[in-house]
């Protein structure tokens, strides 16, 4: 697995778990995401109040 591939899986799970089942418009934003976006978007899991709040630049 590609650290691509973990970082996604990691951040597919810490969404589940904080705001359930993940909608398929975010799946494929987490799919087509750089490597940089999903790093931004696991630090911002831990602020975020909702899954919109996560994908909104700040």
């Amino acid at each position: 697995m590609g650290r691509k591939a973990g970082v996604e899986g990691t951040l597919r799970k810490l969404i589940t778990l904080k705001f359930g089942e993940i909608p398929e418009s975010a799946s494929k934003r987490l799919e087509q995401a750089t490597d940089e976006q999903l790093d931004t978007w696991v630090e911002q899991i831990l602020t975020a109040n909702a899954l919109d709040d996560l994908f909104t630049t700040r």
